[in-house]
């Protein structure tokens, strides 16, 4: 019974100090932000594509070295689109002699899509939202006996469009 008796005791002053009025505990609000601005950034492994001198009945198509892989990153607005063009200043030319920037195509992999080299802008990536975008492009000159002599070259500009 005496056991009984101290653990009613101690029970019941547990719950005497339980509901013991608390010390005061003031509180303060701090307000957390940061400003995310629109961004974009675009980034080729390599500055050129060369392509080897070949038989044009032996090698119709000449694959350039090296292949480019390209990051395309951007941050915009949700829904928004992203767009990533592939735009020939001019013809390839050497001197006076031209090639057709169409006699140049391309294969790509991961998010970027094939296509013929252009004087005006060929999408190759088309996305919607913030996010990473990557792939690789191998170039490929149709070879011709009609081409003249020379050492030809066009200056290709990819450009990333986002709001």
């Amino acid at each position: 019974m005496r056991k009984s008796l101290l653990v009613l005791v101690a029970i019941a002053a547990a719950l005497m100090l339980s509901g013991a009025p608390a010390a005061a505990q003031p509180t303060a609000n701090l307000t957390v932000s940061a400003t995310v601005s629109a961004r974009a950034s675009l980034t080729l492994s390599a500055a050129g594509v060369a392509f080897a001198d070949a038989d044009p009945d032996l090698t119709p198509n000449i694959t350039g070295a090296p292949v480019i892989s390209v990051a395309a990153k951007s941050r915009t607005g949700g829904g928004n689109a992203v767009t990533l063009t592939v735009q020939a200043g001019s013809d390839l030319t050497s001197g006076g002699d031209t090639i057709a920037a169409a006699n140049v195509s391309w294969t790509a992999t991961g998010d970027l899509s094939a296509g013929i080299l252009d004087t005006a802008a060929v999408t190759i990536g088309n996305w919607a939202n913030s996010g990473s975008r990557a792939g690789d492009m191998t170039f490929v000159l149709v070879n011709s006996w009609t081409y003249a002599i020379g050492n030809y070259s066009a200056t290709v500009t990819y450009t990333l469009s986002a709001p």
